[in-house]
């Protein structure tokens, strides 16, 4: 009987580390799984022809931004990104993509004007511009929209020619088609979609941006926070 007992308890013994074994292999597989796919998403996140608003020398930390240029939200959290900017100015390198969406019939308009603006290196100022005027658009027919984004580009200074070219050009149309395929292997779905170093942040305030940033900046440094 005895012997019985001891061979029933050195099974379970067997089977406890046995189930042990497997969960740590599964948590391995898991973790493995994780870091492959993060270390992936940045073919999806900077593209070579992504517009750089700022680069870092090293380029170690990114921030990513995919708006909708008729999204009150993107309009309203640009007071945001230009604070980001300026206090990691240096150290972070701030990239936007364009995800125009359906609900808002003038968003796609005002990324291939930010698009035709930027041939001419002016991508910044027509974004902030569009950004900044976006209650006087947002809404209104395509040809007054148009209008008024030609009204911009010469304010600007642009060549209009070369403006209404880019503006119309199926490469601008494919530019902005693949930032919205690559928002979509992101899982964006709308705004706001900030990604930092290819982690999406779903920031509540402010300081859960900047913290965010921080931390890459550390982990960059393999320091502890704070290492500012």
């Amino acid at each position: 009987m005895r012997s019985y007992l001891a061979y029933l308890a050195l099974l379970v013994i067997v089977a406890f580390c046995v189930s042990v074994a497997v969960i740590a292999d599964r948590q391995g597989h898991q973790h493995s799984a994780t870091l492959q796919a993060g270390t992936g998403t940045s073919q999806f996140l900077i593209r070579p022809n992504a517009h750089r608003l700022a680069d870092s020398p090293g380029g170690q930390v990114t921030f990513v931004d995919f708006i909708d240029m008729e999204s009150e939200v993107s309009s309203a959290l640009l007071p945001t990104l230009r604070r980001l900017r300026t206090q990691f100015s240096g150290r972070v390198t701030f990239v936007v993509r364009h995800f125009p969406t359906s609900t808002h019939p003038n968003s796609t308009r005002a990324s291939r004007a930010v698009e035709a603006a930027g041939k001419q290196g002016r991508f910044d100022a027509m974004l902030f511009r569009l950004l900044e005027s976006q209650t006087s658009w947002t809404g209104t027919d395509p040809q007054t929209a148009e209008a008024m984004f030609r009204r911009f580009a010469t304010s600007l200074r642009l060549d209009l020619g070369a403006y209404d070219a880019a503006y119309n050009s199926p490469d601008t149309a494919a530019k902005i088609d693949g930032d919205i395929q690559d928002g979509q292997r992101m899982g964006v779905e709308a705004m706001p979609a900030y990604f930092v170093n290819g982690n999406r942040i779903r920031p509540r305030t402010y300081d859960d941006l900047a913290n965010a940033i921080d931390v890459s900046l550390c982990a960059q440094r393999q320091l502890p926070l704070p290492c500012n």
